[in-house]
């Protein structure tokens, strides 16, 4: 089983580096247009994500299932972040990717086309540090 969390931590920390240059690539390199890495960046993102949210939830029935004493620790502030922004970036990402990347006549016009473009710098500025701290914790959890 530590194999595969070392796999999984190394998969999801590797997204969250791709996604992160080609943000950085797109914003340096991009007229605008877009970058045309960003359809495969996104099956590979995807992929990370659900694996992200898997995780998260996993430890979070583990951590509930523990029970607290009340006090808020380190580790119950890291699980519930992580599994909350987890739900928030997993809903984004597959509104924004599905909606409108497999239904291109769903574009939305005027603002509401900028609200769209500008949704997915910020789906993906949230992403980075989320695939990287739960890739990190896999990798921990195989050391244990």
């Amino acid at each position: 089983m530590s194999i595969l969390h070392r796999l999984l931590g190394i998969y999801v920390v590797g997204v969250a580096a791709v996604v992160a240059v080609s943000l950085l690539a797109t914003l340096i390199w991009s007229n605008g247009a877009g970058s045309p890495i960003w359809p495969t960046v996104n099956w590979l993102q995807a992929v990370a994500i659900i694996i992200v949210l898997i995780v998260n939830v996993l430890r979070k029935r583990a951590l509930d299932a523990n029970g607290s004493d009340g006090s808020i620790t380190r580790d119950y502030l890291e699980v519930n972040l992580l599994f909350y922004v987890s739900i928030v970036v997993t809903v984004w990402f597959f509104w924004n990717w599905l909606f409108f990347g497999f239904f291109p006549d769903n574009e939305p016009a005027g603002a509401a086309s900028d609200t769209h473009t500008l949704l997915w710098p910020f789906i993906n500025a949230l992403d980075i540090p989320l695939l990287g701290a739960t890739g990190y914790h896999l990798w921990r959890k195989a050391a244990a």
